[in-house]
């Protein structure tokens, strides 16, 4: 889009942004740490904003949804917002609790990216694209270079198998490619040919 400004003196006017969901979690969590009474607003009552809400109130924050009336241009206005009054305890819960609570987050969204799935249907790819698996086949029977390789995927959340776990450690395979990729691609075509979906 093409704007042609022409000469000015002066320009005034408020720009809203609109809401943000990666936000309102930050500030519902941040306030609820804090000590006092914060209002946040323009908060997106998403389903997770909604369960980090929750979340926060288990752990002792008070959070309500107000109403107040502000000026706006020599109008009053109604605006909602969320008084959130916080713990003031900075870290209230253990690494234990922190964890647990963060287990509990991820098992959330999974369930709910599936039931999205699953009532999107047809247009689910479309729309949250492609589903991603939680299982890992590694071609190898080496077991310090799956625990090697299971260090790095650790925060995945894979779950990872060697060729003798799903029963293909007896595959022979000559590896006379010319370069790392071209083996690899053997091997996984090899997998592929045996039945096995290989990622």
């Amino acid at each position: 889009m093409n704007l042609k400004i022409k000469d000015f003196n002066e320009i005034n006017g408020t720009v809203k942004a609109p809401p943000s969901k990666s936000y309102s979690h930050r500030a519902v969590i941040l306030a609820s740490l804090a000590n006092g009474t914060s209002k946040l607003y323009d908060v997106l009552y998403s389903e997770d904003v909604l369960a980090s809400i929750r979340a926060c109130e288990a752990l002792g924050a008070v959070i309500t949804k107000k109403k107040e009336i502000i000026l706006k241009g020599g109008k009053s206005v109604k605006m909602d917002y969320l008084e959130v009054q916080g713990t003031g305890e900075e870290a209230p819960f253990s690494r234990k609790d922190l964890n647990t609570l963060l287990e509990l987050g991820e098992k959330g969204n999974k369930d709910l990216i599936k039931a999205q799935r699953k009532a999107l249907e047809k247009i689910a790819v479309e729309v949250l694209g492609e589903e991603v698996p939680d299982e890992i086949v590694i071609a190898t029977n080496n077991a310090h270079k799956l625990e090697e390789i299971g260090d790095i995927l650790n925060d995945l959340d894979y779950k990872i198998y060697s060729l003798n776990d799903v029963d293909l450690g007896g595959i022979e395979i000559v590896e006379d490619g010319k370069s790392y990729s071209l083996i690899e691609r053997m091997k996984a075509s090899a997998y592929l040919n045996s039945h096995l979906r290989y990622f």
